[in-house]
């Protein structure tokens, strides 16, 4: 609390006593005094952004006007007891107390990490990008980055505010004039964070795991502030980033003040209310049944791609490539000398991404291109990045508010019954649910401003609309266990319970959301989609894959033949190169990258055999393409699955059937489940092993990764 609102609540106190006082000595002027104290707090108050202590200024006003009316009127009093109007300046007093406790001045609560938190803000300047959005033809992209680190010495350093006092006139002031009140958030600025900036970095820093992140749609760099603070506590670097003119006003380091599109609400709003995207999204989602609500979320995208829509076709290729541009500017040290240190220490090879709202459909759609991208988590955001029923290549966590709310918020319709409304995403609809790295979540009561730090400034009821219901400190909390907890596991590596800790832990209001029920109505339009799962344990960490025994009988049943003899335990893979070899050593396709296992002779000979008589099905034959993460059987000869096979690395190879080389075609029969981030380590090995093959010398990693062991998954262990 201000010494501001301790005065105003005070001055209140004060003459709601002396009013009721009648018989006390000089009290005419004791009122006077007060209430004008009251108003002249109030004005200050106005005057510093404080302004829910301005709400007791009209206490004040009637106070002075009924002392003059009194004073005029020369009223005789009727009772020594002023039940009528005491009973009324009580009510208003006791309202314009209330304005001061439903909005209230507190510091960021500290967070449990054992390290102290710098933070610091930078720009970087995108040269080859010119006239994005607002920008004139020839200047070039600027962004405003934050960066969150763990440091080492706060002494006499004060801790941030969470608005300066540049950004409380300017990007506060925005926020709040999007919801028509330009002064809402400004009191912000008064309360304390627990980041101090230009503080000393942690000594002996070294490859510090490192997230990126981005905002929601026209907010700002700080506006998850708490869980910055909670991640930099416990060594992780963030670099958060303010995505120019789409962003709340930007305050670059040298003074520059960058207004956002005033245009922008309104055509987000003319977007969204058009009849044919409206009925769209309210299938998308509320409707009753998937097939609705998939149908819903095609038609909503297709619709407003044909429209233009601001959102899907300039926002998000915009923001995606903000969000590279950073990672690479700092990868190839171009940071200012303020912030070098800080970026030699971060570890930019393999990162965390993270997002709330926009920015959390923003940080799937890296997560998708960005092969740096080991682990990934959506706070509350939609998708307009990431493809229909694609599989995420790292582990993922979407971490969803209430979709009650939203779903009805979006559709206009508050009795329709909400879903997740990221069901259709981040998963295939054969293998949804069956993921161990694919975590989905719910907050009961939570609102989708909730997923911030604004629910740590306003108090109930007045919380319960914008926030959520959700206890404030219970909110902040679910965040930071959660998105700690993910990237510790899946970042850090650090062996843990989560999330099975998280969600004890927070049983009141936090809820799983599985998909095993969309896994079973897409496998009832479309049998053939059914999926046996192979873990490939390996030195690196496990490969899951999803095989299809319908769509390729033969070649799953070779395979599962070589699981079940242990053929592949003990073997090893190898890269092999853009350009693909025959068993001749000839080149046979260009552009394929894969991964081949391999055996000594002596261990080949014990499994003669193995291999089923029937022929494997060719890649047209499965209707599996031969894309990134595919399974397939290596070339052998002509209509014969060989033990050895390759999975995708890289992307579409365009040879399968239409010509085939000599009879040999491709044979795919499955994808990777996860660990495709893993396939990526084994691709970036060093070559230069031994190897008794002429053409794989160039191939051969120095450091072999081995199966240690595969078998197949028994679906009623894993719960699914």
């Amino acid at each position: 609390m201000l010494i501001i609102d301790t005065l105003q609540i005070a001055a209140l106190g004060v003459f709601v006593l002396v009013w009721w006082l009648r018989a006390l000595p000089h009290r005419d002027l004791s009122l006077a005094i007060s209430a004008t104290l009251i108003i002249g707090i109030s004005v200050l108050g106005i005057m510093i952004d404080r302004w829910q202590v301005g709400v007791g200024g009209a206490v004040g006003g009637v106070a002075i006007l009924t002392l003059l009316i009194n004073k005029v009127r020369r009223a005789e009093r009727k009772s020594n007891v002023p039940v009528l109007s005491g009973s009324l300046f009580s009510l208003l007093a006791g309202l314009s107390i209330l304005m001061i406790h439903w909005f209230p001045v507190r510091d960021l609560p500290a967070p449990t990490g054992e390290y102290a938190v710098g933070v610091l803000d930078f720009e970087l300047v995108d040269s080859e990008r010119k006239g994005v959005l607002l920008a004139s033809a020839e200047e070039p992209r600027r962004l405003l980055v934050r960066v969150w680190y763990p440091a080492e010495n706060i002494d006499g350093i004060k801790p941030r505010p969470y608005y300066t006092k540049e950004e409380r006139g300017t990007t506060a002031g925005w926020l709040g004039g999007a919801l028509g009140m330009p002064f809402i958030f400004k009191y912000m600025a008064y309360a304390k964070t627990n980041s101090y900036e230009n503080a000393p970095l942690l000594a002996g820093a070294a490859s510090l795991p490192t997230i990126i992140y981005s905002h929601g749609y026209m907010s700002f760099a700080g506006q998850n502030t708490v869980l910055m603070e909670e991640l930099a506590s416990y060594g992780y670097v963030v670099y958060s980033v303010q995505h120019t003119y789409e962003s709340a006003a930007t305050v670059f380091p040298n003074g520059d003040i960058v207004k956002p599109d005033s245009n922008i609400l309104n055509e987000i709003i003319e977007d969204a209310t058009s009849e044919d995207i409206a009925q769209s999204t309210k299938d998308a989602f509320g409707g009753e049944t998937f097939d609705i609500r998939r149908a819903g979320q095609v038609r909503m995208r297709e619709k407003a791609i044909a429209k233009g829509g601001r959102i899907v076709t300039r926002s998000a290729p915009i923001w995606i490539a903000d969000r590279i541009f950073v990672h690479d500017a700092l990868e190839k040290g171009e940071a200012p000398a303020a912030v070098a240190d800080i970026v030699a220490s971060s570890n930019l090879q393999h990162t965390g991404e993270l997002g709330m709202s926009f920015g959390g459909s923003t940080t799937g759609g890296v997560c998708l291109v960005d092969r740096r991208c080991v682990a990934a988590a959506n706070l509350d955001g939609g998708n307009v990045h990431v493809p229909i029923d694609v599989n995420m290549p790292a582990p993922f966590m979407m971490f969803y508010s209430d979709y009650q709310k939203i779903a009805a918020q979006a559709s206009g319709d508050k009795s329709i019954t909400g879903h997740g409304f990221n069901d259709f995403f981040y998963e295939r609809h054969e293998t949804a649910g069956l993921r161990k790295d694919v975590y989905r979540l719910k907050v009961n009561g939570a609102a989708h401003l909730g997923v911030s730090d604004f629910t740590w400034f306003l108090r109930r009821p007045l919380r319960d609309r914008l926030f959520g219901t959700v206890d404030d400190r219970d909110m902040l909390s679910i965040q930071n266990d959660f998105v700690l907890g993910f990237f510790d596991k899946h970042l850090k590596h650090i062996k843990s319970d989560f999330p099975d800790a998280q969600f004890a832990k927070h049983k009141k209001w936090v809820v799983r959301d599985g998909l095993s029920d969309l896994r079973k109505w897409w496998l009832e339009l479309h049998p053939e989609d059914e999926t046996v799962q192979v873990v490939l344990e390996t030195s690196l960490g496990d490969i899951e894959i999803a095989l299809y025994p319908k769509r390729a009988p033969a070649a799953v049943g070779n395979f599962l033949t070589h699981v079940e003899a242990k053929y592949f335990d003990g073997a090893t893979f190898y890269p092999a190169n853009e350009t693909a070899v025959d068993q001749n050593g000839d080149i046979a396709q260009s552009g394929l990258t894969g991964l081949f296992i391999t055996k000594s002779a002596d261990e080949l000979a014990l499994y003669d055999g193995l291999s089923p008589p029937k022929a494997p099905e060719t890649t047209v034959q499965t209707g599996i393409p031969n894309e990134r993460g595919v399974l397939s059987y290596v070339r052998g000869a002509p209509g014969r699955a060989e033990a050895s096979f390759f999975i995708n690395t890289h992307g579409e190879i365009n040879s399968d059937t239409t010509e085939p080389l000599s009879g040999l075609e491709y044979v795919t029969f499955g994808r990777v489940l996860r660990g495709v981030r893993i396939l990526g380590s084994m691709r970036q090995s060093r070559a230069g092993g031994p190897t008794d093959a002429d053409n794989l010398k160039s191939q051969f990693p120095i450091e072999p990764v081995k199966i240690k062991r595969a078998y197949r998954v028994d679906k009623s262990r894993r719960g699914s």
